[in-house]
């Protein structure tokens, strides 16, 4: 068995993931680490990567590399999506890196990104017959993709990611004023389906919308099961937005870097399927990582 080895450089962490690789499509992750750095602050802001984060990102993937030869990894893949795209100096950054610790960055762009969730969840979620809306929350960007009897149509990347979003409202502005600039964009892709879609089942991927499931099963009392429904989001969020982070975290078992994130996500989520008729929303556990374990079975 092949071992192999994938890092999705996000704007709210970096994770690294370790797995093996057994056939087409068959890989078991063995190993996970996640680095809280959040690269979102700085690539949101002033839009260039301090001295101070470029050393702190050359030690994690200098640490990465150290775990990978320790595992005997063969073979590796790296991406960074929404905040490395915005940083003005990401060239240095990756150049640096790539000289500290022989890892290649590689940048893709949000219609890239959701064409890569989309192929991972397809592996573990059957889309024959029914229509989906497929929402994928990021730190720096959301991707929507649209699915009409199964097959798929189109995607559009939104820079409304939720370490953006906070970044923003930091400035005095609200968070469904902020979502509500791309308002217009939604509205197109949505309204082209309406007359033919009875409903959309959504999809939705990201950290945030494991931890929405999480919440519900802690605070609903029907909140068992593998489901969330759109009438269940507004309830939940009153019920987080009211505890400081520090509740948040304690109560809600989350992690500070996800505390303050699960507000600007939830309005996010909630602002997304009021502008469409939605079933009810499924969180299967699928990211960007697993679409690189995916792509390096196949080769």
């Amino acid at each position: 068995m092949k071992k192999v080895a994938a890092i999705d450089m996000g704007s709210n962490a970096i994770r690294l993931a370790l797995a093996t690789i057994k056939g087409n499509e068959d890989y078991f992750i063995f190993d996970r680490v996640r680095t809280p750095l959040r690269l979102g602050t700085e690539a949101f802001s002033t839009g260039i990567f301090s001295k101070e984060t470029i050393q702190k990102m050359v030690s994690t993937f200098k640490e990465y590399k150290k775990r990978m030869d320790i595992d005997g990894v063969e073979e590796h893949r790296i991406v960074a999506t929404s905040a490395f795209r915005n940083g003005s100096n990401s060239k240095e950054l990756s150049d640096l890196v790539f000289k500290e610790s022989g890892l290649l960055i590689e940048q893709i762009e949000g219609t890239v990104e959701a064409e890569m969730i989309r192929k991972a969840v397809s592996t573990k979620l059957s889309l024959e017959g029914k229509d989906w809306l497929l929402i994928d929350i990021g730190g720096g960007s959301v991707e929507l993709s649209i699915f009409i009897k199964g097959i798929y149509m189109e995607s559009i990347s939104l820079p409304l990611g939720t370490v953006r979003l906070m970044q923003n409202i930091n400035e005095g502005n609200d968070f469904n004023e902020l979502i509500n600039e791309y308002g217009p964009s939604m509205n197109r892709l949505l309204e082209k389906y309406t007359a033919e879609v009875k409903h959309f089942r959504v999809i939705g991927t990201g950290g945030n919308f494991r931890r929405l499931l999480k919440l519900k099963r802690r605070i609903l009392p029907r909140g068992r099961g593998d489901r969330i429904y759109p009438d269940e989001i507004i309830p939940l969020l009153k019920i987080v937005e009211r505890e400081d982070i520090s509740q948040r975290m304690k109560k809600f078992n989350l992690r500070e870097d996800a505390a303050d994130v699960i507000i600007p996500a939830l309005y996010l989520i909630d602002n997304i399927i009021s502008r469409t008729k939605v079933k009810k929303i499924y969180t299967p556990d699928v990211g960007l990582i697993d679409s690189l374990f995916i792509e390096m079975c196949k080769r």
